[in-house]
């Protein structure tokens, strides 16, 4: 049972242009921010404790552009991370997504969810710090995964071999 209340109080910060840049969760509003998002005018959005110890609940959502939103949940600090899905299996890796420019993988196309399981994702997070049992939720570790490159030398050789 979903309790009403996050056990810590969480804080929401969104990676835009010149920075993070905290948002009051009280008058979030997570239309435009998703918007912004699919965009390109911010690039992640983050939940977070407000207190600097412990480290989780915390949420990460992104965009890839053809691909939809990358949410991912970490409700305490044993959690590896789980990524919200669209659907309950994982097909073959076949969309590409950039690991914060450490990593570019192809990930099964179920973990690019679309925007209102999204934004319904992060609603139950905000107001519970918990993943919404609603939705099928897959471990970091548990899906098929094909790694293009990693690394600066790995980005380097790759870029070369794509004419970049």
């Amino acid at each position: 049972m979903e309790s009403s209340r996050p056990r810590v109080h969480l804080s929401l910060s969104v990676l835009r242009r010149g920075g993070f840049e905290d948002i009051d969760i009280a008058s979030l509003d997570v239309d435009g921010v998703r918007l912004e998002i699919e965009r390109g005018e911010a690039w992640e959005l983050t939940v977070h404790p407000v207190e600097e110890f412990p480290q989780c609940p915390r949420m990460h959502i992104d965009y890839t552009r053809g691909g939809g939103f990358v949410v991912m949940a970490f409700e305490d600090e044993r959690s590896i991370g789980y990524y919200a899905m669209a659907g309950t299996t994982c097909s073959k890796p076949e969309v590409p997504i950039e690991l914060g420019g450490q990593a570019l993988e192809k990930w099964p196309r179920e973990l690019f969810v679309q925007r209102h399981i999204a934004a319904r994702a992060l609603q139950t997070f905000l107001r519970t710090g918990r993943q919404d049992e609603s939705f099928t939720w897959v471990a970091n570790d548990a899906f098929d995964r094909e790694v293009i490159w990693e690394d600066l030398a790995g980005r380097i050789a790759w870029e070369k071999q794509q004419g970049k």
